[in-house]
């Protein structure tokens, strides 16, 4: 929940501030492939775990996201 206090566009504009001018195209380059990689890659690993795990325990699935927000959450901590 850390980032849902910081929009997306006041990080980009801080990491745009950050770079140099001949640089925020390659900046905004590679965020915007690891953003479609990682909903791709995380929606197929997620259909998978629960198609895995729906017949003995439908909300495994969820309960693993659950449990991956800790991770987060105790580095806040």
């Amino acid at each position: 929940m850390l980032l849902s206090i910081m929009p997306f566009p006041v990080l980009r504009s801080v990491m745009s501030k950050i770079v140099s001018k001949s640089e925020q195209g390659a900046l905004f380059a590679y965020l915007s492939f690891l953003e479609g990689l990682f909903n791709n890659v995380g929606s197929a690993v997620f259909s998978s775990i629960y198609a895995a795990t729906v017949g003995w325990y439908p909300g495994f699935a969820f309960l693993l996201a659950a449990g991956f927000c800790v991770i987060p959450l105790s580095a806040l901590g």
